[in-house]
């Protein structure tokens, strides 16, 4: 599947709905292991926000970003899809 080596190793937190609130599995924020990484992760912040650009995503903010190595991991959707 060609969509599929694009979404490959990208980490979506589990959220656990109550009827008010919500909480988010937490990610740990783990940094790249070489400079030779940079590239790779930039790369994919591309694909992770040309996702949220087609699917018309909102209040994605860059504090709503962790890096988790290369894949840069969405912490806060509860606003981003919310039209």
């Amino acid at each position: 599947n060609e969509i599929s080596k694009y979404i490959k190793g990208y980490i979506t937190p589990k959220i656990y709905s109550k009827t008010n609130y919500c909480y988010y599995e937490h990610i740990e924020n783990k940094p790249l292991d070489t400079l030779s990484e940079v590239p790779t992760y930039y790369q994919n912040l591309g694909i992770l926000m040309a996702f949220c650009m087609v699917y018309d995503s909102t209040d994605l903010l860059a504090e709503n970003i962790i890096a988790n190595g290369v894949y840069p991991t969405i912490i806060d959707w509860e606003c981003s899809f919310s039209k």
